[in-house]
């Protein structure tokens, strides 16, 4: 693989360290105390009538095949007006180009957002520990719940289950028009679906420092972390695996329709990217990043956005588009379009998670706080991936049902590997988050095949209180 900096820097004022700096945590000499949080999609519907709150913004089909504009207790938008004004010192966040309501800034550093289909979005501050990540989401489910005064039900899973397509945008801010337009153009592609009917839960992890343990910089020590959350990636995908229903069908051939729907839009920007053992990591991000393709460019309107597998960033820089060559924001804003399973901003965006029931948001974190951030868990991660190398699985078919049974088992070992180092390092309620967990993965098998309709699963899953 050439060098990326070879390909990044005759095109930009910055320096080329500036450049591949979004990639790396934002310091090599953190201490031993990193911080956490998580953003997780949920379906906000009416209680009365079994609708999505989005239902009330546009006109299209219901659930019963019936065309009409349902009169739902309130809308997407309407719900974030009633938490700003139970929160004081909240502020809205409108889309300057269109005016649409798209988000409510917290006073401590988190926010409420709306996802194009409507459904509600929560990206916590950073915190200290996993247990205040756990009150300060319970406390923002709560208001969540307050202001949905027992008419809105919360629903938290991988995939929208009724059917609702074809649904125009919920929330038709300028940069999902643009998104909206891109994916479309995809000759089969799914990214369309992506952007109404798919949730995640995203840990945000810092990988944190300790000294002699792996590595002796804090550089290398991150460089080698990071490649074994990509080495671990179908073993987690399986593990929290939560899409049983999606679009008014049941998911009978995946384990997860959220993951197949993702793997089957734009391939340049999704999945997991190359780690080049011979490179380092943010380095191969660049590269990978420089290949994919562009959708998003700030300086041309909707109608002038290049379309899907027009344009990369490569050819935009050698050769321009419509008259506008990149400068560094651009380069960053690139960054920001792309949606792999593993994101490197200053931190670690985890995000190949289906959203789990809001019993267990916090088994995810707790994965990802010990595997990251104790010292017995980075050992555990690095003997795992020496125990179940690459080599093994490259060709195995990692969503299928009937189950690998080898992804199984080592989805199995790591889970029981992880547990382990948590009470290794006397972490009993960690540990019992997981088991917790485990014992719910137990009942999925059962869940998949229960004789019940999409809107069965959602009446049996949904809640007025999400905490």
């Amino acid at each position: 693989m050439e060098n990326p900096k070879s390909f990044l820097s005759p095109y930009f004022s910055a320096n080329v360290s500036s450049l591949v700096a979004p990639l790396q945590p934002a310091s090599w000499n953190r201490p031993c105390l990193g911080k956490i949080g998580l953003e997780m999609e949920i379906f906000v519907y009416d209680r009365l009538i079994w609708q999505p709150l989005a239902m009330g913004c546009v006109s299209a089909p219901s659930a019963y095949g019936i065309q009409r504009r349902p009169n739902v207790v309130c809308t997407p938008q309407e719900l974030l007006n009633r938490v700003h004004k139970l929160v004081p010192g909240s502020l809205r966040v409108f889309d300057a180009p269109t005016g649409e309501l798209i988000g409510l800034n917290l006073p401590w550093e988190a926010n409420f957002s709306l996802e194009p289909g409507g459904h509600v979005e929560y990206s916590s501050s950073p915190c200290l520990s996993w247990k205040h990540l756990a009150k300060e989401t319970t406390q923002a489910l709560r208001l969540l719940s307050e202001a949905g005064r027992g008419e809105v039900l919360f629903f938290s899973h991988g995939t929208h289950p009724l059917r609702f397509d074809p649904v125009p945008l919920a929330v038709p801010k300028r940069r999902y028009l643009i998104l909206d337009r891109y994916l479309g153009s995809q000759s089969k592609g799914q990214g369309r679906h992506m952007m109404r009917g798919t949730a995640t839960i995203q840990p945000n992890v810092d990988v944190v420092y300790y000294p002699k343990l792996l590595a002796d910089t804090y550089e290398s020590s991150w460089d080698q972390m990071v490649r074994c959350v990509i080495d671990v990636h179908p073993f987690v995908s399986y593990l929290f695996a939560n899409s049983f229903f999606f679009n008014g069908q049941k998911n009978t051939t995946t384990l997860s329709h959220r993951q197949d729907i993702w793997a089957h839009m734009d391939k340049t920007r999704t999945g997991y990217p190359p780690a080049s053992p011979d490179v380092p990591i943010a380095e191969s991000y660049a590269h990978w990043g420089y290949q994919a393709y562009v959708w998003y460019m700030n300086k041309l309107t909707v109608a002038d956005q290049p379309l899907y597998g027009q344009l990369t960033f490569a050819h935009w820089m050698e050769k321009g588009f419509q008259g506008t060559k990149p400068d560094a924001q651009d380069w960053l804003n690139h960054l920001g379009s792309l949606f792999p399973d593993l994101r490197l901003p200053s931190f670690l965006e985890i995000r190949n998670t289906d959203a789990q029931p809001f019993a267990y948001t916090m088994a995810p974190i707790v994965f990802w706080h010990i595997l990251l951030q104790t010292p017995a868990g980075q050992q555990c991660l690095k003997a795992f991936c020496q125990s179940w190398p690459q080599a093994r699985r490259q060709h195995w078919e990692l969503n299928t049902v009937p189950v690998n049974p080898l992804l199984k088992q080592g989805a199995e070992d790591l889970f029981q590997q992880t547990v382990s180092a948590a009470k290794e390092q006397n972490l009993d309620e960690e540990a019992e988050v997981l088991k917790s967990y485990q014992r719910f993965s137990e009942t999925k098998d059962r869940l998949r095949h229960q004789s019940v309709d999409a809107l069965g699963f959602l009446r049996s899953q949904a809640t007025v209180m999400p905490y």
